[in-house]
């Protein structure tokens, strides 16, 4: 990777929102830029209230490096979090749902014990690692870059487990994990009735001790309760450490999380083989006493079942079985030996296994008022399914996995051709929007050509429960090539500029609540450097590390402050030459490549922002 390419993903405190691009066509005199009126556009679904076009709940997934069985590491969709709680006392289950970037957002249940009705997600303040944007053209060896991507290596395949400790009333806190293995207590901000999660003053500075190492365990998903029944809660936790993966227990010495130490982490079960294993417990076959309910990498769930006498450390809980479809005996493989410990590879290719589809989450609750517990799983595919249990309190069964219906739809984003649009979500952007839209579309703003043009705003769809979510206020003031300020929109692409020419840029604008615009061009050489890579070998397993030296970036001095109002304004920038010469070892490289940088500060959750008719003018 030679320049920043950001992922796909998310008091009154302003925000930034800029518009990130670099000119993809020839540049002719005069010339319009291509799709510069964004008439030309694609469908991309919006998900920032958690529902997609079709009405199924729908979240956005990242990918992240998880160890394998060949001991290297492979790039995979580490899907997104779900748990269960009765997030506001009306008596019915409500869904909570961790997206990739970290954007927690919860569906609310209106319906009756018996049916479901859900309508679209409400999102909460939670926001750790806020990611700062750059504002520029930057590199891998920029500052600006690492902040960038430091942050969104933690704050990618974030995990939670609600929980009530039985101290504080009838709210629920919160328990997050990284996939690096750091975890972190959040205690509910809200009220009973309104949750939230607002994250606490320097948190990322500030997370749950367990014990003496920093990192607990790699794709770390915690599970929260008072397993050993001693009126304090304990989190049990999977991993994917190695290619072998466990289910650990820290017990708890205290009535909230606060610490845990060394000796207060217990193996509980193992993953024999399985990997990316994520937890929730519940008593499958009505015992009274606690069993695991596992998913792990290949999308199969796992059920382990403690034996009746009560649990004491060092005791391990054996694998049972995989769930099967209307809990039917494993067909396609040897009958199970009961004689012998039982294998899940005995079982594994069993052909009528439910499957979540990969590397996936599970809760449980009871979405009927049958008093049976039933299944919600986050999916790779980035839905929510829930299995209804039709069986009984000994015998649980389950037909399918049913992708999650919701009383409302979402309309899909018409993403520019051309153009890349990032939103901010990995910046607590809440409710964020950008993409082309038709005339009409919004009361009072046509476009100024043609019939579209690029509109920048937020959601209509507003919390209904909670509060809206608060915009988590920046400690670092922005800099020239930096903002801090949550919320950066982004559009990319690359294209030659001629040294010695000069090129000025003219577009329309509009806005309200716009605090300031600024346009920035930079130029870099695009060829050139030198690629070095280095087998890197850790205790997890081996990994690749590219490098790229001898790039050059070039400010070509255009840094324009404009004006808008809520009316659209034609602006013309001052001319940005470089005039400098190609490098003798670049001359038959690849071409210089500019950019230009729109930052715009909205007020957060109302301003927005319009432009059309996107110009570039060689001179």
């Amino acid at each position: 990777m030679n320049t920043l390419l950001f992922p796909k993903m998310g008091a009154t405190q302003a925000f930034v929102v800029a518009l990130f691009f670099t000119l993809t066509q020839a540049i002719v005199f005069g010339g319009t830029y291509p799709n510069g009126g964004f008439e030309e556009s694609t469908p991309s679904r919006d998900l920032g209230a958690g529902v997609d076009s079709t009405g199924f709940a729908a979240i956005n997934t990242a990918t992240g490096p998880v160890p394998g069985a060949n001991g290297g590491f492979s790039n995979e969709n580490l899907a997104f979090s779900v748990s269960v709680a009765d997030l506001n006392t009306d008596g019915l289950p409500d869904i909570a749902a961790m997206d990739g970037f970290g954007v927690l957002r919860i569906y609310f249940n209106s319906g009756t014990k018996t049916e479901t009705k859900f309508t679209h997600a409400e999102t909460t303040s939670y926001n750790l690692y806020p990611a700062p944007i750059p504002t520029t053209y930057v590199t891998p060896h920029d500052p600006a870059y690492h902040a960038y991507m430091n942050a969104i290596y933690f704050k990618t395949g974030q995990r939670i487990s609600l929980f009530n400790d039985g101290n504080f009333g009838s709210e629920y806190n919160l328990l997050a994990t990284t996939a690096q293995g750091r975890m972190f207590y959040f205690p509910n901000t809200g009220t009973e009735k309104k949750p939230d999660f607002k994250a606490p003053d320097k948190i990322e500075e500030t997370p749950v001790k367990t014990g003496s190492f920093p990192f607990l365990a790699q794709a770390l998903s915690p599970f929260v309760v008072d397993w050993n029944k001693d009126r304090k809660i304990d989190v049990i936790y999977g991993e994917g450490s190695y290619s072998a993966n466990s289910i650990f227990i820290l017990l708890n010495k205290s009535a909230t999380i606060s610490k845990f130490e060394d000796n207060d982490r217990h193996l509980l079960a193992s993953g024999m083989g399985m990997e990316q294993l994520s937890p929730c417990v519940v008593d499958y076959n009505g015992d009274g006493q606690p069993d695991l309910l596992v998913t792990e990498r290949g999308g199969r769930i796992a059920v382990y079942l403690s034996p009746a006498t009560p649990w004491k450390p060092g005791d391990t809980i054996p694998f049972h079985t995989f769930l099967t479809k209307d809990g039917a005996l494993p067909q396609g493989v040897p009958p199970i030996d009961d004689k012998k410990p039982r294998d899940p590879f005995d079982i594994y290719k069993a052909t009528n296994l439910l499957n979540t589809g990969g590397i996936s989450t599970i809760a449980t609750g009871d979405f009927n008022d049958d008093k049976l517990f039933d299944l919600v799983v986050g999916k790779t595919n980035g839905r929510i399914a829930i299995a209804i249990n039709t069986g009984t309190a000994t015998e649980p069964k389950f037909a399918a996995l049913n992708d999650l219906k919701l009383e409302t739809t979402s309309v899909d984003i018409a993403k520019p051709t051309s153009w890349q649009l990032q939103i901010g979500e990995a910046s607590g952007n809440f409710g964020a929007f950008a993409g082309a839209v038709k005339a009409d579309a919004i009361p009072g703003i046509q476009p100024t050509e043609g019939a579209a043009f690029l509109h920048l705003g937020y959601s209509k769809k507003a919390n209904v429960v909670m509060d809206a979510p608060a915009y988590r206020a920046p400690k670092v003031k922005d800099t020239e090539g930096q903002s801090f300020t949550p919320g950066t929109f982004v559009i990319s692409g690359p294209a030659p500029f001629k040294a010695g020419k000069k090129y000025a840029f003219s577009f329309s604008a509009r806005g309200n609540r716009v605090k300031n615009a600024k346009i920035t061009v930079y130029a870099r050489f695009a060829g050139g450097g030198t690629v070095t890579e280095t087998v890197v070998q850790t205790k997890r397993g081996s990994a690749t590390a590219t490098d790229v030296v001898g790039r050059e970036a070039v400010d070509l001095g255009l840094h324009e402050v404009f004006t808008v109002t809520d009316k659209w304004k034609k602006i013309t920038t001052k001319e940005a030459i470089y005039g400098g010469k190609i490098p003798e070892a670049l001359m038959n490289t690849d071409p210089i490549r500019g950019a230009a940088v729109i930052a715009v500060t909205l007020e957060p959750g109302v301003g927005d922002f319009s432009i059309d008719d996107f110009q570039i003018i060689e001179k």
